[in-house]
């Protein structure tokens, strides 16, 4: 046998051998390689799922927790509304509770002067109100006893604040006790009648009361005082009648310029009402008379 054949086919051997080992240790490399790619793709996903997991537990228990805070702030608010209800309903029927008391106490006391007052004041000056209201046929008017002033009465602020009272009541019947203040010896207590008949009889129908309202306004408005002439005027002027006309036209020679210039403005309310001569205002009587009016 040939040595070279023999050296040249140990050579190939080796090198057949060698790129065989080569192929086989890179295929085996490639596989690893694969194995530890999906490997690593195995761990990411389980590790991505577990985060996932973890998030959502998370998420879950964060709303858990606020839906509890929320029922127990909910709760918090209605427990302090139910007791600010209640609280307020509480001061609500106490101030009730206190007016009506106060109302009730104002009415007794008011009862228990106008009693006190009936007791000691003399008897009511009724003054015959002048007729000058249209009529086909001639009538007679009763005029009621009356009596002299009485100058003695003493006002004080508690009679003016008696007299407003009296006025924002609404209540006609007070007229009647009104009349013995019209001769009080105190200015600022006449003026007050007079305001107080204005609130009295302003809108109301002219009958009875308001009546005798006109005549003692009548009275008034001849006053010393000019104040209190004005505020008769005034409350005549808000008198739908007739029977106002002759008081104020005889205002209109008062000695004021306050005065004449209310009672022309009050004129221009009755420029179409039938008009007569101003009348005298009747001096108190102790006896009834009987008065014949013409139309």
């Amino acid at each position: 046998m040939d040595p070279l054949n023999t050296i040249a086919g140990v050579v190939i051997g080796v090198a057949l051998s060698a790129i065989f080992g080569a192929g086989v240790f890179r295929k085996a490399r490639e596989e690893q390689e694969e194995a530890t790619r999906v490997r690593i793709e195995q761990v990411e996903q389980e590790l991505a799922e577990e985060h996932e997991a973890e998030l959502q537990s998370r998420i879950a228990a964060l709303e858990a927790d606020y839906l509890k805070q929320s029922d127990a702030l909910k709760a918090s608010y209605e427990r302090e509304s139910e007791q600010k209800e209640t609280e307020l309903q509480g001061q609500l029927q106490a101030l009730e509770a206190t007016l009506k008391r106060e109302k009730e106490e104002a009415i007794a006391k008011l009862r228990a002067e106008d009693k006190a007052q009936g007791q000691q004041s003399p008897p009511d000056v009724v003054l015959a109100p002048p007729a000058v209201e249209a009529s086909p046929e001639e009538t007679t008017t009763e005029i009621p006893p009356q009596v002299p002033p009485t100058p003695t009465l003493t006002i004080g602020s508690h009679l003016v604040a008696q007299l407003q009272g009296w006025g924002e009541s609404k209540q006609l019947r007070y007229i009647a006790q009104m009349q013995q203040y019209c001769f009080s010896v105190d200015s600022q207590v006449r003026e007050q009648v007079a305001i107080a008949l204005k609130t009295l009889t302003t809108g109301q129908p002219v009958r009875g009361e308001v009546k005798t309202a006109i005549a003692l306004l009548g009275k008034l408005s001849t006053d010393s005082q000019a104040s209190v002439r004005l505020a008769a005027i005034q409350a005549l002027g808000g008198i739908k009648s007739p029977q106002v006309i002759p008081y104020l036209q005889k205002a209109l020679q008062d000695s004021s310029s306050e005065v004449i210039k209310t009672a022309s403005a009050a004129m221009q309310k009755f420029k179409f009402y039938p008009t007569s001569a101003p009348v005298q205002v009747a001096k108190p009587a102790l006896k009834a008379t009987k008065v014949k009016v013409k139309a």
